[in-house]
């Protein structure tokens, strides 16, 4: 078995189970995959200060998208470590985000720590499957029935390979 690469994380499991709300590809068995952009670490033109992506915006769907199975690859625009901004960062000394537990817990948990330093660079927006909200699972009651993806007015249909 091959070790996943760094900035992936993978959903721990088995085959997927009914019941269990795991993201997987019908047709396929495997886990459905998810991107997460996050800002590269940058200084604020107006302040002089370094910034960075804010921590929930990143910490908060990791948890729920790993929760429901899928697989979350994360990356930023410039490749290389990106960094919380501070005042998100809930050990910042002005405690701002102190009680953002999910947060404490991704960067306290080395193998989720880990993830921020070595993100995939955004080569392309071929990187990029936008997914409306609609389609996010438990967004809508109706959204269970495989029939619901079929409306073409609110999704587009898949893309066909060139024979």
């Amino acid at each position: 078995m091959t070790t996943p690469a760094a900035h992936i994380w993978k959903p721990r499991g088995g085959p997927y189970q009914p019941g269990t709300g795991a993201a997987i590809n019908v047709t396929s068995g495997r886990a459905k995959k998810v991107l997460i952009v996050a800002a590269s670490p940058s200084t604020s033109p107006s302040t002089g200060w370094p910034i960075g992506f804010w921590a929930a915006e990143l910490t908060h769907p990791f948890f729920e998208l790993m929760d429901a199975g899928f697989e979350v690859e994360i990356a930023s625009p410039d490749g290389g470590a990106i960094a919380m901004d501070g005042y998100s960062d809930p050990r910042h000394e002005s405690g701002y985000s102190w009680e953002d537990l999910v947060s404490m817990g991704f960067v306290n948990t080395p193998r989720l720590a880990a993830l921020l330093d070595t993100p995939s660079r955004l080569t392309s927006t071929s990187m990029l499957h936008p997914v409306p909200l609609k389609g996010i699972p438990g967004w809508d009651a109706a959204n269970e029935v495989e029939d619901y993806y079929r409306d073409t007015q609110q999704f587009r249909p898949g893309r066909r390979k060139a024979a």
